[in-house]
């Protein structure tokens, strides 16, 4: 539904930014001729980190389409973490990880890091549900669909991000060619060094140096 919306209901005069932070909008979007919200197109806003929904106008009322809409936010909620946590094993095996990739031997760094990613998010998706939060609605004045901005709650988001580097560890140590380049505690601190320079970067905050 969000992909139909996105594809042929925005009519859009907008210009992209690429940064460190991933897209940003240099204009809101417009439609129907009402611009929508900033945090439509700028979910990490504000220091969070988050992801937008929307549900079109239903006849089965407000209740349904608040559902609709959460369901899609929370679903690409997941997914901006498992974008992520792909690109932090990414920057690993790059930047002081390379002796655990190439441990690995048998694929890529671009393979092994969505492997790897495939099985932190399976494990992971109900924590990061669960530790979302509804942070604002709009209801379109014309077309009447419905809008929505879920975060990571600011209270666990220290919660989500520990989990997220211990199953990013264990699914990494799981393969037994690389357990042994893991034995080095600075090993796996770089791992975690990764995950909150790209997990951070998302919601604006500066990620603290590793230790």
């Amino acid at each position: 539904m969000r992909s139909i919306i996105l594809c042929s209901a925005l009519i859009m005069t907008v210009a992209f930014v690429t940064g460190c932070g991933g897209e940003k909008r240099v204009e809101n979007p417009v439609v129907a001729g009402v611009e929508l919200p900033k945090w439509f197109m700028e979910p990490g806003m504000g220091g969070n980190i988050g992801a937008t929904g929307i549900s079109k106008k239903s006849l089965g009322g407000m209740q349904e389409m608040t559902n609709a809409a959460m369901g899609d936010a929370t679903t690409a909620l997941a997914r901006v973490i498992s974008v992520k946590v792909q690109a932090a094993y990414t920057r690993y095996f790059s930047e002081g990880g390379e002796s655990a990739w190439a441990a690995d031997g048998s694929i890529d760094r671009t393979t092994l890091a969505q492997e790897l990613t495939e099985n932190v998010s399976r494990q992971l998706t109900n924590q990061v549900i669960q530790g979302a939060e509804r942070k604002a609605v709009w209801e379109h004045p014309k077309s009447g669909d419905l809008y929505v901005w879920v975060v990571i709650n600011p209270e666990k988001r220290d919660e989500v991000l520990t989990q997220v580097k211990a199953e990013a560890r264990k699914q990494l140590a799981a393969r037994k060619k690389v357990a042994a380049e893991l034995k080095a505690e600075d090993a796996l601190k770089k791992l975690d060094a990764a995950i909150d320079a790209e997990l951070l970067r998302a919601s604006g905050e500066t990620p603290k140096a590793a230790n």
